[in-house]
């Protein structure tokens, strides 16, 4: 993955790869280019201390150490460390997803679990049971022979119900409100991991033209709202 420096962040580089660890492969499933528009246009259907031990991983599919996106590394809070993780995500009419507690990798990455049917959720930053901050959930939109439920995250209509359930059996309900494309360093990383904002849950994956080497281009990123 080529870094994109961007000032403030550790280990600033692109928001999503989207290919396999080492890959040097052909293009998954679902890699057609698409214009950079907002979420819910028409489009193609393709689409902090420093971290501690890796959280428990889920039974399968294993965890990824590929990389999503740079994230400003800062201490984790004693309420972010205490509070419930999510563990079911649930999008609109969408077949609910897996969600399992992801890292960072030792060059300060966020994780992705290898399949993109499973969500990896930022367990750094904030929980839905907090009281602000973006609760960052994060799935690759597909892989080398299918296309996985995140693609549906670029044709996303405002309004559209998300439920995310934290394993303390609570459901947390959420509204989209809006969603853009953008290319991978126009990204506000910094407001994506906000700690102190509004609460609100940030959904993110990959989009647009696809590279062999770099993977995609852009990233797709889709805010909700508390209901």
């Amino acid at each position: 993955m080529r870094p994109h420096p961007l000032p403030g962040l550790v280990g600033a580089i692109a928001l999503c790869a989207c290919t396999l660890a080492g890959a040097a492969a052909p293009a998954p499933v679902g890699a057609a280019a698409l214009a950079p528009v907002p979420v819910g246009a028409p489009t193609a259907s393709s689409t902090e201390p420093p971290p501690g031990p890796t959280a428990r991983p889920a039974p399968e599919p294993t965890r990824s150490t590929r990389p999503v996106t740079s994230v400003p590394v800062r201490p984790a809070r004693q309420d972010d460390r205490r509070a419930p993780s999510p563990e079911r995500l649930t999008v609109g009419g969408w077949t609910p997803m897996d969600v399992v507690p992801v890292g960072v990798t030792e060059q300060g990455r966020m994780e992705l679990p290898t399949s993109p049917d499973v969500v990896g959720w930022y367990r750094f930053g904030p929980s839905p049971a907090g009281e602000r901050g973006s609760v960052v959930l994060a799935a690759h939109v597909d892989s080398l022979d299918r296309v996985g439920p995140f693609a549906g995250l670029a044709s996303l209509p405002p309004g559209t119900e998300v439920t995310v359930r934290t394993d303390d059996g609570r459901d947390h309900r959420y509204r989209v409100e809006h969603g853009v494309r953008l290319e991978k360093e126009d990204v506000p990383l910094e407001d994506l991991f906000d700690r102190d904002s509004a609460p609100r849950l940030v959904l993110i994956t990959c989009g647009g033209p696809f590279d062999p080497e770099d993977g995609y281009r852009d990233n797709v990123v889709v805010t909700a709202v508390p209901v």
